[in-house]
């Protein structure tokens, strides 16, 4: 799978803080916001996030793990850079 750095550390940001706005990932993540926008644009490319509307805010939408097609993703390419990541995301939990 062909991914900028940037997107594999916006996936990090939501195995570890859940759903979240693209500010709120590009903080996170410590991201320039149009790098944060590019890095979601391509998980979405490859159905790795999510798009859910933000009911407190519905201008600003919330990505969430596309959690099925991950573990998908695992089972076909095995263990790889981006594929390592896959037990931490599978065994996060909502807390809020």
């Amino acid at each position: 799978m062909d991914l900028p750095r940037s997107a594999i550390i916006v996936l990090e940001s939501l195995s570890r803080a859940g759903p979240m706005s693209p500010k709120d990932i590009s903080i996170k993540a410590n991201l320039a916001p149009r790098t944060t926008a590019f890095a979601i644009q391509r998980l979405m490319n490859h159905r790795l996030v999510k798009r859910v509307p933000n009911l407190n805010d519905m201008r600003q939408p919330l990505y969430l793990l596309n959690k099925e097609e991950l573990k998908s993703m695992f089972r076909e390419s095995g263990p790889s850079p981006l594929m390592r990541l896959v037990p931490a995301i599978m065994n996060w939990k909502r807390t809020a």
